[in-house]
């Protein structure tokens, strides 16, 4: 009777991995099927390799690495990284955010709660672009009034720090950092489409975006917490092209490190990527990078 009971149960186990492997493999056969929806070539910059890898797992997936350009006041040199400066309460209410329902009333732990749902909506990836070069362009100004401040005051520890910082930013910002954008959202990826027809410079996906309301100013804030795809898996035919790339290093008796956290480094492969009909990400090809 046991073992029938424990037959039983592996079957049904089995007919459960089975349903579920297949399901994935039809949703990225739908998702390759026709012409992909985007198809850029991005570098280590806009797809990091982890920082560790386990020798139990053997995939391998990047992490997508994006950025916004968010709010920015008197009292901040830097932009926040996930508060889109665009993401403001009139396209929060385009997304289907209830924002007049809220607004008015008293502060209290539920009505908190409801506002802090979460919606998954569609968002349009600029690369190497308008917001990019926004970014550059305030760096560089920003360099130039330390700069200038520097020559008024050249033996300011204060001044010559910040220089320093501005300088190193600069570097960072032109070499190192993603030039992948959130610049926009919406809840029909036709329409945005229709507005950013170029497959080679515009991703749409999908992202997960959440609402904040600031009681006391009556501010309310857009965030993008996440994509709802945030990694691309390395295929195995790829591997003997990246992992010669990446240099592991043993870290642990159960890890290998790709890279240092705190050491930038110029990027060492380039990926060619596609977005399909559900908006996920696919590798087409890695091949290492020559500057």
């Amino acid at each position: 009777m046991k073992n029938h009971y424990a037959k039983k149960l592996f079957l049904i186990a089995f007919l459960v991995l089975a349903a579920t492997n297949l399901f994935v493999l039809f949703g990225v056969y739908t998702n390759r099927s026709g012409e992909p929806q985007s198809t850029l070539i991005l570098t280590e910059r806009e797809l990091q390799a982890p920082y560790q890898i386990s020798e139990e797992n053997s995939g391998l997936a990047l992490n997508i690495i994006w950025r916004s350009l968010g709010k920015k006041n008197e009292h901040q040199r830097f932009r926040s990284w996930y508060t889109p400066q665009w993401l403001d309460a009139e396209k929060l209410r385009s997304l289907g955010f209830d924002i007049d329902s809220f607004i008015d009333k008293e502060y209290n732990d539920e009505y908190y709660h409801a506002y802090s749902s979460t919606k998954e909506c569609f968002i349009v990836l600029e690369y190497n672009a308008e917001a990019y070069n926004t970014l550059l362009e305030e760096v560089l100004e920003e360099l130039k009034v330390q700069e200038d401040a520097l020559k008024s005051d050249p033996d300011n520890k204060a001044t010559q720090d910040l220089y320093k910082s501005e300088k190193a930013r600069l570097q960072s910002v032109q070499n190192y950092d993603t030039r992948l954008y959130a610049i926009d959202a919406g809840t029909d990826p036709q329409v945005l489409r229709e507005n950013y027809s170029d497959g080679s410079k515009y991703i749409i996906t999908k992202a997960q975006i959440r609402a904040s309301y600031i009681h006391d100013t009556k501010e309310v804030n857009g965030f993008i917490s996440r994509l709802s795809v945030v990694q691309v898996h390395v295929p195995t035919k790829f591997r003997q092209v990246i992992d010669p790339i990446l240099h592991y290093k043993q870290k642990s008796g159960t890890s290998f490190r790709t890279h240092d956290i705190t050491t930038s480094h110029a990027p060492r492969y380039k990926v060619t990527i596609a977005y399909g009909k559900r908006y996920e990400p696919w590798i087409v090809s890695i091949e290492p990078f020559k500057k």
